[in-house]
């Protein structure tokens, strides 16, 4: 018998990985289903990178591509997954120019743009801060889709916030400790349980529930 080679070597390994990773997938899913917080159970190695919005494929590369940069540095690859994305990006640089150039500093924010800008001419010079105008361009690219992604992006902001502020990581840590130390919580009676079936969208979540606190 023959040693593989070729191609015969590479069908061999990809059929092996595939087998490997259903059984690590079918292992943990018997472990530790229990265990698991209310959503689906992410895959070996991937994790929740597959759980895309097959309806909006575009913004679901999008984000495997921010979680894989290196993907980025193949040849024609981002022009393939964004085909749109260049004009969409000119587009919102002509807004923001737009409105620097309408802004009237003495005068109140007329939307969260200006109020944005307002800050970056605070912040100038400021290396360390947040407010720049490559933040800028990516705040106003996030209104556009937040009908898609707005609690993901949401905590995303949240988490940056609390990396760049550890007083409010704080705080927000104390809070939940005396929430959790005050009060017990359960599922009010005739509503149902969380469920580890999730709703299958751009970020998987678990179906709404509802949850009771009373006073320990």
């Amino acid at each position: 018998m023959g040693l593989l080679a070729g191609d015969g070597l590479w069908s061999a390994a990809i059929i092996t990985a595939i087998f490997l990773l259903l059984v690590d997938l079918m292992h943990r899913r018997q472990r530790w289903a229990t265990r698991y917080p209310p959503g689906p159970v992410p895959l070996p190695g991937l994790g929740n990178l597959l759980q895309v919005d097959f309806q909006n494929l575009p913004y679901s590369f999008y984000k495997v591509l921010n979680a894989i940069p290196i993907f980025l540095r193949i040849p024609g690859l981002p022009a393939k997954v964004f085909p749109n994305l260049k004009a969409f990006m000119s587009q919102v640089d002509g807004l923001l120019t737009e409105h620097r150039m309408t802004r009237d500093p003495n005068q109140p924010p007329r939307d969260l743009t200006d109020a944005f800008l307002a800050e970056v001419e605070k912040a100038r010079g400021n290396p360390e801060s947040s407010f720049n105008d490559a933040n800028l361009r990516l705040v106003t690219f996030d209104l556009f889709s937040a009908g898609m992604v707005t609690t993901s992006t949401t905590l995303a902001w949240a988490l940056l916030l609390m990396i760049l502020h550890p007083d409010v990581q704080m705080e927000l840590f104390l809070l939940f400790t005396c929430l959790l130390q005050r009060f017990s919580f359960s599922v009010p009676a005739g509503q149902p349980r969380p469920s580890d079936c999730a709703i299958f969208a751009l970020p998987a979540i678990p179906h709404p529930y509802q949850l009771c606190a009373v006073a320990r």
